[in-house]
């Protein structure tokens, strides 16, 4: 029989963490999944920049980050649906 819930006592798995190229591109696929980006999903962050001011114009973010990072990355994931209008 398997178990469905962790023994007690149990350490959770960390999520493993995200840097460089593929923070990127997690961050853009994000991107796409909430209507703000309409390119493709590889790792040039350059290619992000209209996506993250149409994402941060709408999400109420008060700067857009200049670098990727897991904050933001976690800030798109908490949007649960699309943010940007279609085009």
């Amino acid at each position: 029989m398997a178990l469905l819930t962790p023994p007690a006592g149990a350490v959770p798995a960390a999520k493993p963490v995200l840097e460089g190229s593929a923070l990127v591109m997690e961050i853009k696929k994000e991107l796409k999944r909430v209507g703000c980006h309409p390119g493709a999903i590889d790792d040039k962050w350059a290619t992000a920049k209209d996506s993250l001011h149409k994402f941060a114009k709408v999400a109420g973010l008060s700067s857009v980050p200049k670098q990727p990072g897991s904050d933001l990355l976690d800030t798109i994931r908490g949007k649960a649906d699309r943010v940007c209008p279609f085009e």
